[in-house]
């Protein structure tokens, strides 16, 4: 009698097959929060890293120029960028800060790197605020700088900062709120020379060891128009500067041709032969009425505003 054979077959049920596409997608699912999270996480360190760097080139900006408060008359709280109009500030007392200023708000509107011919801006920070607040100098202390950038976060987190800080309520939730600050403070003032002065120190000389090469010579009550120079590359004058017109810069000999003032200077004609030459007018008061006459400023001709300590050092002086 022959037997029959029974083969038996096993695959998998139903349930464990759904069992199996559950866990799989739970654990893709896990897998992909997380990637999200990771990608949100370092999109949030660059902006930070970003911030940071807008932030620290106006603290190297004011620490090259330290008078830009008392100059351009800072209010207590200076907002530049989202929301503001600074591309366009001015400040005639001084150019080296008015530049710095339309620079930054440049930085903090992402219109240093842009797209799409410029339409799109995609170098800068979510809704980049910068603000400086500004405590004036008095006797015997320092101008304090603070520096703040603020900017909208990608998730929400704790508070960036309290009520009154940069940026804060211009976010629709405050757990969007970032911010950065720095301090930077000024040289002191009324700072008293001593019997041996470092010409690092900023004392009011009496007399420097860098000549005036002006045909006009030097004194208060000097008239100058068309000032022209000889002989060198470099000159110095104790007092304020004012031509008329505007000096002959192109007459001086070799280079760079550097004129280096104690005091204010006015420009008031910044046509003509002005942009002749490449050149350097530092002082250490203010740029006041240049161009009055006429002409804009020419990009060949930099104004630069030092410190005391600074044209000391330039002009060999003597307290």
């Amino acid at each position: 009698m022959r037997k029959s054979l029974v083969i038996f077959t096993h695959g998998f049920t139903l349930i464990e097959v759904l069992v199996t596409l559950l866990i799989t997608t739970v654990t893709l699912l896990g897998f992909i929060g997380l990637q999200n999270r990771a990608q949100v996480a370092e999109l949030e360190a660059s902006q930070r890293a970003f911030a940071s760097f807008i932030a620290s080139s106006m603290v190297e900006q004011i620490k090259a120029n330290p008078e830009i408060g008392a100059d351009c008359s800072f209010p207590s709280n200076l907002n530049v960028g989202t929301g503001t109009s600074k591309g366009s500030y001015a400040c005639a007392a001084n150019l080296a800060g008015q530049t710095s200023i339309r620079n930054w708000h440049k930085e903090l509107m992402g219109e240093n790197e842009t797209i799409s011919s410029g339409t799109i801006k995609i170098g800068g920070i979510k809704n980049g605020r910068g603000c400086i607040r500004y405590t004036a100098p008095v006797s015997n202390t320092r101008a304090k700088y603070v520096v703040s950038v603020a900017w909208q976060g990608f998730q929400k987190t704790v508070s960036g900062g309290s009520s009154g800080t940069c940026g804060y309520g211009s976010y629709a939730d405050s757990t969007l709120h970032r911010l950065l600050s720095y301090e930077v403070y000024g040289p002191e003032v009324n700072v008293k020379s001593h019997d041996d002065p470092d010409p690092g120190d900023g004392f009011i000389p009496s007399s420097i060891g860098c000549p005036w090469t002006g045909t006009a010579g030097t004194g208060s009550n000097v008239y100058r128009n068309h000032e022209s120079f000889s002989g060198g590359n470099k000159s110095c004058l104790l007092g304020d500067y004012v031509d008329e017109e505007h000096p002959h810069l192109h007459h001086m000999s070799g280079s760079p041709k550097e004129l280096w003032i104690n005091g204010n200077i006015t420009i008031k004609d910044c046509g003509g032969c002005f942009d002749d030459a490449v050149a350097t007018i530092y002082y250490t008061g203010s740029n006041i009425n240049s161009c009055s006459l006429g002409g804009t400023w020419p990009s060949e001709v930099t104004a630069t505003k030092v410190t005391q300590a600074q044209f000391n050092v330039a002009a060999d002086a003597v307290p």
